[in-house]
């Protein structure tokens, strides 16, 4: 998107298997959904992100 952009504009996210932005992508997932379910007075217990998703992030890549 750009900023006084008028048009419809549709952006694509490139990610490929196995990098640090695969795990960084789902994190955000994560996060969004925390954020949906709390605004929407949805349960969110089960959306905390963990100790084990943030050192998941930080874990050598698989080849």
């Amino acid at each position: 998107w750009r900023i006084g952009q008028d048009k419809p504009v549709f952006v694509y996210k490139l990610i490929a298997k196995g990098t640090l932005e695969e795990k960084i992508q789902a994190l955000q997932q994560k996060k969004a959904d925390l954020a949906r379910a709390m605004l929407s007075d949805g349960v969110a217990q089960d959306l905390k992100i963990t100790q084990d998703d943030l050192q998941a992030i930080f874990a050598p890549l698989q080849e």
